[in-house]
């Protein structure tokens, strides 16, 4: 019944339906339930060279599917890492019987394209849209000519807004660690990757479905936000953020469609106003209490909502080269600047 009035109404719309709920004949609906098996099967399986194996083959699994996937490998060596990284011999077997068990499954799309097109690197790509410039085509992958653009980075991230930008500010003010590393690898590369992807135009979600779980997880891990708020507390700031992306609308953004469904021009204009001042009340509430964690959180969500994509964009790269050893760095570098200063105070009071 919905699809049929959806498409009457609106094709786009119809489209969009399709894809959310699986009615299609791609691989994303199939391919994100692998990867996620495998995001789970990696977090949660013992220290133990089977397991590695094993999760070897579910991520080669996951690639056949959808080769995009494997953009997704630094977070999942992340995660072996954490978990082989008691002993080094072990970690080293564990990462070298992944490694083969992945490309034992894979081969299977390998010697396919070597059959069919004379490479074990040539993928199906290679058909579509021939008659395009060499750059334009599917098969090339990311380039710099379409990535400088910034055409699809500004098209991913505006269709996607409410998820990235709220998910982006909990990556801000998450402890650094494992955990943020993790989702940040998990989500960021994909944007990256389809930001420079001549094809991206042909949907906005179903290539980068993993990147959503990783921003969605973002928001409940920073606890650094939530431990030290009432529960009354956290309901008024999900409400708050829960107005701010359904009735009101990001800077430069169409409102053609979007009087249809919450009213006319002057209801979206008096919440345009209303909106941020209750956000910046809250945020001024929030800093007198001295829950700052809460009040960066809720500053940075309306930044990267409503101040154009580019911002949001750059704060997500530099969380990547921030998670890519600049925070481990900085770790070290703290705690030997705390371990001199505790020394310093021992020897100064020596009875102590």
């Amino acid at each position: 019944l919905f699809p049929t009035l959806f498409s009457k109404f609106n094709r786009l719309l119809f489209y969009g339906f399709c894809i959310n709920s699986g009615y299609n004949a791609m691989s994303d609906t199939p391919g994100l339930m692998v990867v996620m098996w495998s995001f789970y099967f990696a977090l949660a399986m013992p220290g133990k060279l089977r397991y590695a194996l094993l999760f070897g083959m579910l991520f080669g699994f996951a690639c056949l599917i959808r080769i995009n996937y494997v953009l997704l490998a630094p977070a999942f060596a992340i995660i072996l890492f954490n978990k082989f990284k008691e002993s080094g011999r072990l970690l080293i077997k564990a990462a070298l019987m992944s490694v083969g068990a992945f490309l034992a499954i894979f081969s299977i799309q390998m010697i396919c394209n070597t059959l069919q097109f004379g490479s074990p690197l040539t993928f199906g790509y290679i058909l579509h849209y021939t008659q395009n410039n060499v750059t334009d085509r599917p098969n090339a992958g990311f380039t710099w000519h379409t990535f400088s653009r910034l055409t699809f980075a500004r098209y991913l991230l505006q269709s996607n807004l409410p998820v990235l930008s709220i998910g982006t500010a909990a990556l801000w003010v998450m402890k650094p660690g494992s955990n943020r590393r993790i989702l940040v690898w998990m989500g960021v590369p994909l944007l990256l990757f389809f930001s420079g992807y001549s094809h991206t135009f042909c949907d906005a979600r179903r290539f980068i479905f993993p990147a959503f779980a990783a921003f969605l997880m973002a928001i409940p891990l920073a606890a650094e936000v939530w431990d030290k708020l009432s529960w009354w507390m956290r309901i008024q700031i999900f409400f708050i953020l829960g107005v701010m992306v359904c009735v009101t609308t990001p800077m430069n953004a169409n409102w053609k469609h979007l009087q249809l469904l919450i009213g006319d021009g002057i209801f979206l204009k008096i919440m345009a106003i209303a909106v941020p001042l209750t956000i910046l009340f809250t945020i001024f509430q929030l800093g007198k209490q001295k829950k700052f964690a809460a009040a960066i959180f809720m500053l940075l969500s309306g930044l990267f909502f409503y101040l154009p994509s580019e911002f949001l964009g750059t704060a997500m790269l530099l969380l990547l080269l921030w998670s890519s050893g600049a925070d481990h760095l900085a770790g070290i570098l703290i705690d030997k600047v705390r371990w001199k200063l505790w020394s310093q105070r021992v020897q100064s009071e020596p009875d102590r």
